[in-house]
């Protein structure tokens, strides 16, 4: 097998997981566990790497959910265009529908001339269950 194909392989690997997990944002220590207990052994900087390329490729986005946990990732069938809610508590993501912000966008636009990017756009609070 030659380097190359190792590598698209690994990647392949890593692709599947994610997009069996979509509704998800998944670790690297998630992604390592699963490669790991599935008789694939990925190294932590392949995993990085790929991870990165897939960022690059529009393939993934990735979210940073407090200050202490490690980045998540989640696959992308097509650029998601909601921002998240993440609960305080628990870290729970929820996924907020693209109508119930526009409209706030759309005045932060007029008002400010900013345009706000959804696919990073995160909003900290308490999930129902925590408050």
């Amino acid at each position: 097998m030659s380097r190359t194909n190792y590598k698209t392989n690994q990647k392949k690997l890593i692709v599947d997981f994610l997009k069996d997990k979509q509704d998800k944002h998944i670790t690297i220590k998630d992604l390592e566990k699963y490669l790991n207990n599935n008789g694939k052994k990925v190294g932590l900087t392949t995993i990085y790497r790929c991870l990165e390329n897939l960022l690059k490729e529009g393939v993934v986005n990735k979210y940073k959910l407090d200050n202490v946990s490690g980045a998540c990732f989640q696959y992308v069938a097509k650029k998601c265009n909601h921002p998240h809610f993440v609960c305080d508590s628990c870290l729970e993501v929820f996924h907020m529908e693209l109508f119930d912000i526009l409209e706030f966008e759309n005045k932060i636009s007029a008002k400010y001339g900013f345009l706000i990017d959804p696919y990073k756009t995160m909003y900290y609070g308490k999930c129902n269950k925590c408050k």
